[in-house]
């Protein structure tokens, strides 16, 4: 766990740093498909973990219903992809000015 929160931070900050601009622009297709499909991979994880979650854990009384469900992981989903987005465009937009 160490690792996590000692080691990777300092690694990550390093590769960023040393990003040129128009590497990223240049790759910025790529970027937003691997975080649209990891976001998609967190969405499938978590629905099924609520499901467990509601199918197994919760007592009779207090079920949550599956279009509940649904209705919070696309909640989830959607603030994850606006944001990712959002951030993307501001980066362009700061590398586009600066050029």
């Amino acid at each position: 766990m160490g690792f996590f929160y000692f080691i990777l931070p300092p690694i990550i900050f390093a590769a960023g740093y040393t990003l040129k601009h128009r590497r990223f622009v240049n790759n910025l297709d790529t970027i937003m498909l691997l975080g649209v499909i990891g976001t998609l991979i967190s969405m499938v994880v978590m629905t099924l973990i609520l499901s467990f979650a509601n199918a197994y854990l919760f007592f009779e009384g207090s079920k949550i219903m599956t279009s509940e469900i649904l209705v919070l992981v696309t909640i989830f989903f959607l603030i994850m992809i606006i944001g990712l987005c959002s951030f993307c465009i501001r980066y362009y937009r700061s590398v586009k000015l600066t050029a």
